[in-house]
């Protein structure tokens, strides 16, 4: 039975009403018209509802708004509060998909379409392993099992499906990377870590599992092996990243490193001209502070307060511009 754009397949019932589960739906697509050969997440941000889906095979999706009892002649019978809530695609190295939904008021206005990545540079290339675009059919058709199970919340299913995916194509760094996701779902870091391991040696070009395990290695307040894995994903794809550059630059200035850690602040600031990471120009003023360049590392900790009104340690950085300023007053003019 073939349902309406954007819906589930519809129940019937005794009164020729039936129940139906609304959707967001469309395809992400590169700019050859081909779909990502990994799952791209796409997500949907709504009044505190905060969620994201993968892609899947053919770079489908869809994101359930709503379950409504609809008539054969009127699907939407209840107005859709979803106008100014967003659809958005963020992936390094591709320009940002964002769309703004409007009020819906039929069932095809919730069909989205084709939303087509487009590459900000080069380092496009390696959001995806090139191992995995040799991925056999077999190996594949896991794999995509693996995401379907993902978007139910399957984790189990999805980790018997790239277990068999890797049984056929070891080299499958996707496949692993997909893994070790799934795994620190399930709270087997360790495990989470070894499969991102496997994914770098599988593809030493492919830039996910670097940045993994730098998050990883920062959770673990480990600073060396932060810095080791951040750097690692910032040569690879320069400027693709800017939180890259703050855990690597963070990780320096733990280290002592301050030299380091103003290049990867700097770097950082570089790949980020609209501030989306507020905290890399309070990491150059902490660098500054330390340089005692008090002047410029106040210009810094004074935008910050600006920009990041909400932020846990705006307190710190509030004693910091104090500093500044008394650094500031007893140096002679």
């Amino acid at each position: 039975m073939k349902g309406p754009p954007g819906l589930a397949h519809p129940e019937p019932n005794e009164t020729l009403n039936f129940d139906v589960r609304l959707a967001l739906t469309g395809r992400v697509l590169l700019e050859d018209r081909q779909p990502p050969p990994e799952p791209v997440a796409v997500e949907y941000s709504c009044r505190g509802d905060n969620r994201a889906v993968l892609t899947g095979a053919r770079g489908q999706f869809s994101i359930g708004v709503s379950s409504q009892r609809a008539t054969r002649a009127d699907v939407l019978t209840t107005p859709l509060d979803i106008e100014g809530c967003r659809v958005q695609v963020r992936i390094p190295g591709f320009e940002e998909l964002l769309i703004t939904l409007a009020k819906p008021h039929r069932a095809s206005d919730l069909v989205l379409g084709d939303l087509t990545l487009k590459a900000a540079g080069p380092q496009g290339n390696a959001a995806f392993s090139e191992t995995g675009r040799n991925a056999p059919a077999k190996a594949r058709s896991n794999y995509v099992r693996a995401i379907e199970s993902i978007n139910t919340g399957q984790n189990p299913d999805a980790l018997a499906a790239l277990d068999k995916a890797l049984a056929t194509y070891p080299k499958y760094a996707s496949a692993l990377l997909l893994k070790g996701l799934v795994l620190e779902r399930m709270d087997k870091r360790d495990a989470a870590r070894e499969a991102y391991l496997l994914a770098v040696a599988a593809d030493p070009a492919y830039s996910k599992p670097l940045v993994q395990l730098a998050q990883m290695a920062a959770e673990d307040q480990n600073p060396t092996e932060t810095a080791r894995w951040a750097a690692m994903a910032n040569q690879l794809v320069p400027g693709a990243y800017p939180a890259m550059y703050l855990i690597e630059g963070s990780s320096y200035f733990d280290l002592n490193r301050y030299a380091d850690a103003e290049k990867a602040a700097q770097a950082g600031i570089d790949a980020d001209p609209k501030a989306i990471y507020p905290s890399l120009r309070k990491l150059m003023g902490e660098v500054l502070y330390r340089k005692r360049n008090y002047a410029a590392a106040l210009e810094l900790f004074e935008w910050y307060l600006k920009e990041a009104p909400q932020a846990a340690d705006i307190s710190a950085v509030q004693e910091r511009v104090q500093s500044c300023k008394r650094m500031l007053k007893a140096t002679p003019k």
